[in-house]
């Protein structure tokens, strides 16, 4: 896997490709999400090659907001299928990122610990101090750190 073309790729991809009237989805919340499940990673002891394959979700996950509002997840999945391949990712690897972006839709279905640890990371922002802040910017459409 070259994870780390892949993810200057999907980064370089969102950033120019994301509605510019998205105030949640964006790319600042792509790159809460993987920070946090990095985080998570290391809390939790995951293996490193099962770390690639979360942050590969965690970069990918709202992706399909690229297409439509609707179904992103579904759209997600689609856009990791047709891009992963050309950086080394294999069928399984695909398969299994996709099931953990699926994961996330709402309501959230985990059915695993890598599931899990997406799905919390996806709404980690609930429970943090600065919640309130980035709610108020981002439902105002602020432009603030990527809203």
């Amino acid at each position: 896997m070259n994870f780390h073309a892949a993810k200057s790729y999907i980064l370089d991809r969102l950033e120019r490709g994301l509605s510019q009237q998205l105030t949640y989805h964006s790319l600042f919340h792509t790159l809460d999400v993987f920070q946090t499940t990095s985080e998570l990673c290391l809390l939790e002891k995951v293996p490193p090659y099962e770390t690639i394959l979360l942050k590969t979700a965690a970069l990918f996950h709202d992706s399909g907001f690229l297409i439509s509002n609707k179904s992103h997840e579904e759209w997600g999945c689609q856009i990791a299928e047709e891009i992963l391949p050309d950086y080394q990712y294999n069928t399984q690897e695909i398969r299994l990122i996709c099931n953990m972006i699926m994961a996330t839709k709402i309501p959230q279905s985990p059915r695993n610990k890598l599931e899990q640890i997406l799905c919390d990371a996806d709404l980690d922002y609930l429970g943090r101090d600065d919640f309130t802040l980035l709610a108020t910017l981002c439902s105002r459409n602020y432009r603030f750190m990527g809203c």
